[in-house]
């Protein structure tokens, strides 16, 4: 396959599995088709266009770092960089899709309780991943401004206590939502710097090769 093909392979892919979801879940399941494209505000009936404000800008900020650590994986990819930091970025990457998705359609609180997973036993398992996540890439953690990392976990920590302990009624959603979205913020800031690093990173060490292959 040329060079030249592939982003129309990968365009046709991505919107062929996405359209063909739409149609799955049509004629399986008898959901109109309206009712899985339309915006959500237009489904309800007169809902505010504002309803869901905080909550669609998190998925906004979580997709943006997302696609942060894929370009940035993507740009260094191939060059001499770090290992390690390469696979830091492609997995970070996926396990921020996935948080995104879990908060664009609450996979955590209604989908997987729904096949019998409780809500809690989801987010122990974030809890687990997330101490493997870090584990397995500490070295490459320390390297870059981790100190914006252990914001953004302790932001996301207060949010899931609040919403699994409820310790007081007043306001509770808009500290809980608060507290994620700071955690969003950080974590996603904190990613940019990453890819600042990776993109640098790669440069010096390519810099270095040449001037090997030069004198050797």
């Amino acid at each position: 396959m040329r060079a030249n093909d592939r982003p129309f392979l990968i365009i046709t892919i991505v919107s062929s599995v996405l359209l063909g979801a739409v149609l799955i879940l049509h004629f399986w399941k008898n959901i109109p088709v309206g009712r899985l494209t339309a915006d959500p505000v237009a489904l309800a009936d007169g809902l505010p266009a504002y309803s869901g404000f905080l909550s669609q800008v998190g998925v906004i900020i979580w997709s943006a770092a997302a696609s942060i650590c894929f370009f940035c994986g993507k740009l260094v990819w191939r060059s001499h960089a770090d290992r390690e930091l390469k696979r830091f970025l492609a997995v970070s990457g996926a396990f921020t899709s996935w948080l995104a998705l879990d908060d664009m359609f609450l996979l955590h609180e209604t989908v997987l309780p729904l096949v019998g997973i409780p809500q809690n036993v989801v987010l122990g398992s974030y809890v687990v991943l997330t101490l493997a996540y870090l584990f397995a890439f500490r070295r490459t953690i320390l390297k870059t401004n981790f100190l914006l990392l252990a914001v953004s976990l302790s932001f996301f920590a207060v949010s899931v206590v609040l919403d699994v302990l409820k310790p007081f009624k007043y306001s509770l959603t808009f500290f809980e939502e608060g507290a994620k979205l700071i955690g969003i913020v950080a974590w996603t800031v904190y990613f940019i710097g990453v890819g600042e690093y990776a993109i640098e990173s790669a440069s010096e060490n390519q810099v270095e090769h040449e001037h090997s292959a030069g004198t050797s």
